[in-house]
């Protein structure tokens, strides 16, 4: 007697996120090489970048928003940049460029102290003065 087919039974497991009914794909092999491999050759190469600073707990901020602290890490696409601020209270904002590349693997950024008459909101080097004065 001739074989049938087996009999295929319909999932009840839900699709995933972006899926509908009948949209995957059919692996196909292509000169030899799998799906697989053909896709990943193609997928974007995500590059992690350590940030440092010489002052510990420097906010690295890019885009607008606040990332992390330093020390962190930094990921991105391979061949891709981000213009980084790092800023620390009582330090002037140090401003560095990150490349995503494969050599080289740390950012060191460098803050320099605000001088002090820029510190605590005093302005003119002096101690600040109070409204009625000390006699």
């Amino acid at each position: 007697p001739p074989l049938e087919p087996p009999a295929v039974k319909k999932s009840t497991d839900p699709l995933p996120e972006g899926a509908t009914e009948g949209s995957a794909e059919t692996p196909t092999n292509h000169g030899g090489g799998s799906s697989t491999a053909l896709e990943a050759a193609s997928a974007p190469v995500i590059i992690t970048k350590d940030v440092h600073s010489n002052v510990p707990l420097a906010e690295v901020w890019w885009g607008g928003r606040r990332r992390c602290t330093t020390p962190c890490r930094v990921n991105g696409k391979e061949g891709t940049s981000r213009r980084l601020t790092l800023k620390k209270e009582g330090y002037e904002p140090a401003h560095a460029i990150l490349r995503f590349n494969r050599s080289g693997g740390v950012l060191k950024a460098r803050l320099q102290e605000k001088p002090l008459s820029e510190q605590d909101g005093l302005k003119g080097g002096g101690a600040p003065s109070t409204k009625d004065g000390l006699k």
